[in-house]
């Protein structure tokens, strides 16, 4: 039989801790990682490259009690929040109710603590978890609150939830190269090939998200890279390249980003032909390089499907429509 000495002590603690003093959560993987320098551009989504998300949760330093405490995250898609399990979870019988589920949990590091915020890691599958179980869907959103846990196991009266512009919207379908057309075919006339050394025909790309929304259907192109379209004349073939432009802005980065950009192609004294002038092969100079708005690759096997696919304008298409030198 054991006895509690006259020296033991016993320190009853049931005073809730504060709450968090901010959250944030960003996209985590992918994108994050693989393009450092332009992160922040896609630091709203979560896209095809996305692992999951990264909950900043601020610690009350001024309470001493949370000091080796935990933190527990609920996600919303949408609607409606679910509690999520974060890597290494622990499991918590929240003020001491054992009646009850005890609660997964992100227990507090000495790191954490001494830097005032707690790290916590959510796979995309437990967001999809508190999805319902199902896959996350384009144009839904992503927030998530957070409540402390004390070293005594009381948890915070109330959560705090991210503010509207920490959301995530999520995005993770590319949008189609929809056309190699004439840069304004309505107003330009018809006229006889051969076409003249140094006949000057502009040329536009143009792309389209599925549900055609002109914001979704922006592309950028990052570090010098282009948009190469081959021609059916020259040898070897005549390649044009489209790149980023900033007047007009065509392919830039965030507000910068374009559906459409124009070049010029300038006949060359070896491109006479009578044959009606065509786009033969589109490609991308490399496949981190063309983005769209939310940060999702647009590769080069991507645009081959979306110039063999049956919808796709070729040059052909508008043959009669080429501008004179």
């Amino acid at each position: 039989m054991y006895n509690i000495d006259d020296n033991s002590q016993i320190y009853v603690d049931a005073d809730k801790p504060d709450s968090p003093t901010s959250i944030t959560i960003a996209p985590d993987g992918g994108t994050v990682e693989d393009l450092v320098d332009y992160a922040d551009d896609y630091a709203s989504y979560f896209n095809s490259t996305n692992t999951g998300i990264v909950v900043s949760v601020g610690l009350p330093t001024d309470d001493a009690s949370v000091e080796e405490g935990a933190v527990i995250v609920d996600v919303k898609i949408d609607n409606g929040y679910v509690e999520v399990e974060p890597p290494n979870a622990v499991y918590i019988f929240v003020d001491n109710d054992n009646t009850v589920t005890a609660r997964k949990s992100h227990r507090i590091s000495s790191a954490e603590w001494d830097n005032g915020i707690a790290l916590i890691t959510i796979s995309e599958a437990q967001l999809e978890i508190a999805n319902g179980n199902s896959a996350l869907q384009d144009a839904s959103t992503i927030t998530a609150q957070a409540y402390i846990v004390d070293n005594a196991n009381n948890i915070s009266t109330l959560p705090i939830e991210a503010a509207v512009d920490e959301k995530l919207t999520v995005d993770q379908t590319i949008p189609n190269l929809v056309s190699v057309s004439y840069d304004n075919p309505g107003d330009t006339p018809e006229r006889t090939r051969p076409y003249k050394k140094d006949t000057v025909i502009p040329l536009r790309l143009t792309f389209e998200d599925e549900s055609a929304d002109a914001d979704l259907s922006k592309v950028t192109l990052l570090d010098n890279g282009t948009i190469d379209i081959t021609l059916n004349v020259g040898t070897p073939s005549t390649i044009v390249s489209f790149s980023q432009s900033s007047n007009p802005d065509e392919f830039g980065r965030t507000t910068s980003a374009s559906a459409t950009a124009n070049e010029d192609y300038a006949v060359a004294s070896d491109e006479y032909t009578t044959a009606a002038l065509t786009v033969t092969a589109v490609s991308v100079s490399n496949d981190l390089a063309l983005r769209d708005k939310a940060g999702n690759p647009i590769t080069a096997a991507d645009l081959t499907a979306d110039f063999n696919a049956g919808t796709f304008t070729n040059l052909s298409g508008l043959k009669s429509a080429v501008k004179s030198a």
